[in-house]
């Protein structure tokens, strides 16, 4: 058994590479995703790069790991800091207000230089798309801070929202 960073969890080997792996393409990812940012997006040969890493490293990766962590809640049920909820948000993206309020998550952001800002596609997409585990579509909220841009889903109904 590898300890892995919670002291009270021990997962075998195999799963700690999964976790591993996604931990380092997390990491590129977000290196790779500054890059075009910061480039405007329209570097040929980078978003090439991109679209080549999503497919090879990315989209395996979470693969890998969403099955790790769905093999963990079939055995041992849903996680145990998500219990209360009774919407089995746990089960999708969503992070859960009995958790963590949106409010908290925009107090921090606006603390650390982020103002809100709209993406008109990326709030078509949510708004049209994305539903929450109530019923509810989700309302876009985008923050833009220098050389950053967050975007998020929000339920103005029950309060679950997600980050993508």
């Amino acid at each position: 058994m590898t300890q892995v960073s919670d002291v009270h969890h021990q997962v075998p080997d195999a799963e700690s590479d999964v976790i591993a792996r996604a931990v380092a393409v997390r990491v590129r990812l977000d290196a790779l995703v500054d890059r075009v940012t910061s480039s405007g997006g329209m570097d040929a040969a980078l978003l090439r790069e991109l679209h080549q890493f999503l497919g090879d490293e990315v989209i395996p990766a979470a693969e890998s790991y969403e099955a790790v962590i769905h093999a963990h809640w079939a055995a041992e049920g849903m996680p145990a800091d998500q219990a209360r909820c009774p919407m089995d948000c746990w089960k999708l993206d969503l992070t859960c207000p009995q958790m963590t309020t949106f409010a908290s998550v925009e107090e921090q952001l606006a603390s650390g230089g982020y103002v809100p800002h709209r993406n008109d596609a990326d709030a078509s997409v949510v708004e049209t798309t994305l539903h929450c585990v109530c019923g509810s579509s989700l309302r876009y909220v985008g923050m833009r801070a220098e050389g950053s841009y967050r975007a998020f889903g929000v339920c103005g109904s029950c309060g679950h929202y997600l980050e993508f």
